[in-house]
C-alpha cells in the first residue's frame, strides 16, 4: 500500500496521524514586526525588530478518516501546547510557510486550533474535512529555487520576470501643502508641499518566482529597493511615467501568500516611492 501524501507527529509521544491529502486554496503568512509611524509630510518612518520576530501561520485543510481524526483530537485536548511535525511525501507541492522554504524537509508548528466538518460527500462519506491554523515552532527547512519561469518584464529588487499585477497597479497618490510656522499671513522658512506616493500590487506567480521574491523581501525588509517597470506600466502613476525604475521600500506588514492551484500563488505588496 502506497504511503499516505502526509504524516503528521506529534512530537511529545511520537504519534502518527496520516493525511490523504492537503486541500488546494491553503494560505500563508509571515508577520514581520515593523512599527510604522505616518510623518508629518506622509512618509512612512518604519523601525523593525528584526526576523527573529518574525511570526509565521499557516491556514490549511485536510482529509482525514474517523479513526485518524478521533486520535488527533484526543492527542490534541491531552496537551494544547504540543509541537507536531509534517513530512510531506517526496515534496508533496504543500509549502505551509510560503515557498520560500519550499515544499520538502520537515515543518514543525504548534496547532492554534482546528475544525472539522460533516462527512464530505455520499461517495467519500468515511472522510472529514480539517480545518487547521498552526503557527511555526521551529527550524524551518532549506530551500533553494530555481531562476523560475519569467511570465512578464516587471522586477522588484533584484527579482525579474514578474508578470504584470492582477487588476493593474492601485497607485496612491497624495499632494500636500503643509503651513505648520504660518502666523496670519507671514509664511515661515517651515512651510513646505510635498507629495506622497503609494502603491499597491497583487502578484499571481509560480512556485520557484514566489520563492525568490519573498526569500529577497525577507532579506531586504525596509532597506530601499528598485522598482523596474516596463513601457505600460504605471506603479506610482501617471505623473511618474512608465518605462522607469523607482525607488521605494515594502510597507506591507505581512507577507501573506494564497494558494490557487498546483504551484501557482498571489501575493499582495504595498510599497511607498522613496
Amino acid at each position: 500500500m502506497a504511503r499516505p501524501a502526509y504524516t503528521l507527529t506529534n512530537s511529545t509521544d511520537s504519534s502518527t496521524f496520516d493525511f490523504e491529502y492537503i486541500e488546494e486554496g491553503y494560505e500563508s503568512n509571515i508577520e514581520l514586526p515593523f512599527a510604522l509611524e505616518k510623518l508629518e509630510n506622509g512618509q512612512i518612518n518604519i523601525w523593525d525588530d528584526g526576523a527573529t520576530y518574525d511570526k509565521y501561520t499557516c491556514s490549511f485543510s485536510a482529509v482525514l478518516t474517523e479513526t485518524s481524526f478521533n486520535s488527533l483530537l484526543s492527542v490534541y485536548n491531552a496537551d494544547r501546547g504540543a509541537d507536531f511535525t509534517l513530512t510531506p511525501n517526496n515534496g508533496g507541492g504543500f509549502s505551509p510557510f510560503t515557498p520560500a522554504y519550499g515544499d520538502g524537509g520537515t515543518f514543525t508548528f504548534k496547532i492554534v486550533n482546528f475544525k472539522q466538518s460533516g462527512t464530505l460527500d455520499e461517495e467519500r462519506y468515511q472522510w472529514f474535512r480539517v480545518i487547521f491554523e498552526v503557527v511555526n515552532s521551529g527550524a524551518l527547512p532549506s530551500y533553494s529555487p530555481t531562476t523560475g519561469n519569467d511570465e512578464g518584464s516587471l522586477q522588484i529588487g533584484t527579482i525579474g520576470g514578474l508578470r504584470y499585477p492582477i487588476g493593474g497597479y492601485q497607485p496612491s497618490v497624495d499632494y500636500t501643502q503643509t503651513a505648520i510656522g504660518t502666523a496670519k499671513v507671514v509664511a515661515y522658512s517651515q512651510d513646505w508641499s510635498d507629495s506622497v506616493y503609494n502603491t499597491k500590487m497583487n502578484l499571481r506567480l509560480l512556485h520557484d518566482k514566489m520563492s525568490l521574491l519573498v526569500k529577497h523581501l525577507l532579506s531586504e525588509r525596509t532597506n530601499q529597493i528598485s522598482i523596474l517597470v516596463p513601457t505600460g506600466h504605471f506603479p506610482y502613476g501617471a505623473e511618474k511615467g512608465d518605462n522607469a525604475s523607482f525607488t521605494s521600500r515594502l510597507i506591507s506588514r505581512q507577507i501573506r501568500v494564497k494558494h490557487l492551484v498546483n504551484k501557482r500563488y498571489e501575493l499582495e505588496l504595498s510599497f511607498q516611492k522613496v
